[in-house]
């Protein structure tokens, strides 16, 4: 059986092919991070959209305690957020807010 790791790792070349194919096979710069703690990876995304990056490819699982995998390619467009860890009644109140 793989390792969560080697299937991300999968997913991430594959999502990069898909991001040079899909963009005409222009050159496009992307980072990619796995088996982050929430708050690693909401400093991950902070840090990584100050750069000019946008997130494409969120996976969340379990080992270890929470973990998440993302996928960020160099583009710009509308601002945005993303936050980790709202209890689902947050959530719903959020989504009426926004």
């Amino acid at each position: 059986m793989k390792s969560m790791k080697q299937v991300f790792l999968f997913l991430c070349a594959a999502c990069a092919v898909s991001l040079v194919v899909g963009n005409k096979l222009e050159a496009q710069a992307w980072q990619a991070r796995h088996n982050l703690t929430p708050a690693q990876f909401q400093s991950t995304f902070d840090d990584l959209f100050k750069q000019g990056y946008r997130l494409k490819n969120m996976s969340g699982y379990v080992s270890n305690g929470e973990r998440f995998a993302g996928l960020w390619v160099k583009e710009s467009g509308p601002a945005w957020q993303a936050r980790l860890g709202f209890p689902r009644r947050t959530i719903r109140r959020l989504s009426t807010i926004w």
